[in-house]
């Protein structure tokens, strides 16, 4: 079982390695934890969460754009099978 520290569990130290995360220029939202949102430093974010961020810090006009770029570059089929996921 993972113990942490309450500054981890309230969002002010990775939860991960404990960095003070007010030290550092950049953290990841990772996920929730009893006490919030819980963060990682960049040494211990994951790729998909440091894409997650980088596309949340995009702005709609830019989300939009990058949407319909990839849906130009998949199949016709893909795009109809995500559709019909979606209704």
């Amino acid at each position: 079982m993972n113990t942490f520290t309450d500054a981890q569990l309230d969002g002010w130290a990775c939860a991960k390695c404990g960095t003070d995360l007010r030290t550092i220029p950049k953290s990841y939202f990772i996920g929730y934890g009893p006490h919030g949102q819980l963060f990682a430093c960049p040494d211990h974010a994951s790729p998909a969460e440091r894409a997650l961020d980088a596309w949340r810090s995009l702005s709609d006009d830019e989300q939009a754009r990058a949407i319909g770029y990839l849906c130009a570059r998949v199949p016709e089929a893909v795009v109809e099978a995500a559709h019909a996921a979606t209704e």
